[in-house]
């Protein structure tokens, strides 16, 4: 059986370790609050507005069964002013109706193609040239 000094020191302990642990905690949530605006920063989301806009380089959409990441040939300068690589953006200005759109097939290889751009109001959407309507825009 454990004598009075022993329970107390093991008491001390676990009071500690748990206020560490705490710590700990509080540390890695102010931490990754800090990295917020750096992690929006390489934001890829659709800046849309007006039956145009801009989407970023690695934006992912469905196409089909398949999620796909997609870059274009654009400036990304006005929308994405913040990235280190003004280009690879996509524009889908309103006189635009096709935009050079570049993903990978499914051994990896780059893939080029000309994808319709297609309007109703405000709304944008984008077909593939198989037809598939692109979902995520």
């Amino acid at each position: 059986m454990e004598d009075l000094n022993q329970l107390k020191e093991r008491d001390y302990r676990r009071l500690h370790e748990g206020r560490n642990a705490f710590a700990m905690k509080a540390l890695f949530a102010a931490l990754t609050l800090a990295a917020l605006p750096l992690l929006t920063a390489c934001d890829a989301t659709p800046k849309l507005g007006s039956g145009g806009g801009v989407i970023g380089p690695g934006y992912k959409v469905q196409v089909g069964d398949k999620l796909v990441a997609i870059w274009g040939e654009d400036s990304c300068e006005q929308a994405f002013s913040n990235r280190p690589d003004p280009m690879n953006c996509i524009d889908l200005d309103r006189a635009k109706s096709e935009v050079v759109m570049l993903h990978r097939d499914d051994d990896g290889r780059v893939v080029s193609e000309r994808w319709r751009v297609e309007r109703s109001g405000e709304n944008v959407s984008l077909r593939t040239p198989a037809g598939v309507v692109v979902g995520g825009v």
